[in-house]
């Protein structure tokens, strides 16, 4: 990576840095309804910036739906592309970017004066903020890790203010804004304003990198080039969107994706008959998910919750009809063909639970012999005496015995 890149990127994580420990109480994103991509303006998760949206305007929508809020006047966050009403001013505040209006004094991190135009002085009494003056923030010099610009469409680079939220342009400010119907998106070097979230179009860093019917077809992709573009993927019958292999709704699992790139196609999931849905295989309530162990696709939903039958799928333990995992006093465990139901959990009888740990009932006994690879649930046998088991439990082995690495012994007989 060239110097100018690091520079450029060193800029770019300093903002995120900033607006995640500055700005994290304002939770709020200054943004146009008219962004293609979802709007936005806080730092979303993962780190990822949001899009931004028209300058000037009198309210914001949050990142991922989060509604509208006002914005520009003196007191209220700053509108998409650090703009403020009437020539205000954005400063950085404990409360994060938030506008003053033109002929107020200047109160922020690193600023002092009268703003006039979107512009306001350093410390010192040095012109910043605005595009050419020094940066705000950084000392007459403009450079420091709280550097920013006040007037709307400016971004601190290298100590100057300079343009940003328009086309190719540098997003805007901590929130990473664009203006008018542009999203800030991944670029070559860091991240610029363009058009995304349509079909073809780049992916928008945001909740929404997407128009509706659209899929990104490299969601996983961060970070600088990315080149993720929207396409259309993840409807029924569609090829799966990205290197995840996704789809569009719960209803649609994605079929024959491999990490080797095979895209695979997005089928109808959860009923009867039909294949089980997402990494986990879940049906819809009352059926249950034949897949082997280990496997992350495929499998069929069917007849559940009796011996040997799939286990239920649930939610929380109780879905909705009522409906449990396994019928009577039967439990959930490992068998070759997945989860399914059987008795579990008494000594000489397998382990219960379908996942890498087994359970067993009392006290007095612990899981042996598991393994989850290959569907084996292990047996539940008596722990905690000399040549048994070490129990899971805050007293393993019974007393005067020791556990020595999985089993118990006397203290004299290699025992601690």
């Amino acid at each position: 990576m060239s110097t100018k890149t690091d520079n450029v990127k060193n800029t770019i994580d300093v903002r995120i840095i900033v607006l995640a420990l500055v700005a994290g109480a304002l939770g709020v994103a200054c943004s146009s309804s008219k962004s293609k991509g979802g709007t936005g303006g806080a730092i979303g998760s993962g780190g990822s910036p949001a899009t931004g949206g028209a300058t000037g305007g009198a309210t914001a929508t949050g990142g991922g739906g989060g509604g509208t809020v006002a914005c520009g006047s003196s007191g209220q966050p700053c509108c998409a592309g650090n703009s403020c009403n009437g020539g205000g001013c954005c400063v950085l505040s404990m409360t994060g970017s938030v506008c003053v209006g033109s002929g107020d004094a200047c109160s922020g991190t690193g600023v002092s004066g009268t703003c006039s135009n979107g512009s306001c002085s350093t410390a010192s009494g040095t012109p910043c903020g605005a595009v050419g003056q020094a940066c705000c923030g950084g000392g007459d010099a403009g450079i420091g890790a709280f550097a920013y610009c006040t007037a709307a469409g400016a971004n601190c680079a290298n100590g100057t203010c300079a343009a940003c939220g328009g086309t190719g342009q540098s997003c805007c400010g901590f929130t990473f804004t664009c203006t008018g119907s542009l999203g800030c998106v991944s670029a070559d070097g860091g991240f610029m304003c363009g058009a995304c979230g349509g079909e073809d179009q780049a992916c928008c860093l945001s909740a929404t990198p997407c128009s509706s019917g659209l899929g990104c077809d490299n969601p996983n992709a961060s970070g600088f080039g990315s080149g993720a573009t929207c396409k259309t993927c993840g409807g029924s019958g569609q090829a799966c969107c990205g290197a995840a292999g996704t789809c569009q709704t719960a209803s649609l699992t994605c079929m024959g994706h491999t990490d080797a790139g095979a895209a695979g196609t997005c089928e109808a999931c959860g009923a009867s008959g039909e294949a089980c849905c997402g990494r986990t295989g879940t049906c819809n309530s009352g059926l249950g998910c034949e897949r082997a162990p280990g496997q992350t696709s495929g499998g069929t939903c069917g007849a559940c919750g009796g011996a040997g039958q799939a286990c239920c799928t649930t939610t929380f333990g109780q879905a909705d009809g009522g409906v449990t995992a396994c019928t009577g006093s039967m439990g959930c465990l490992l068998g070759t063909s997945g989860s399914q139901c059987g008795t579990c959990g008494a000594e000489g009888q397998p382990c219960c639970g379908s996942g890498g740990f087994g359970t067993c009932t009392g006290s007095g006994f612990t899981c042996s012999g598991r393994a989850s690879t290959s569907g084996t649930p292990g047996m539940c046998v008596a722990c905690g005496a000399a040549g048994q088991p070490c129990c899971l439990s805050a007293t393993p082995c019974q007393s005067g015995l020791t556990c020595g690495g999985t089993m118990c012994a006397t203290r004299d007989a290699g025992g601690q």
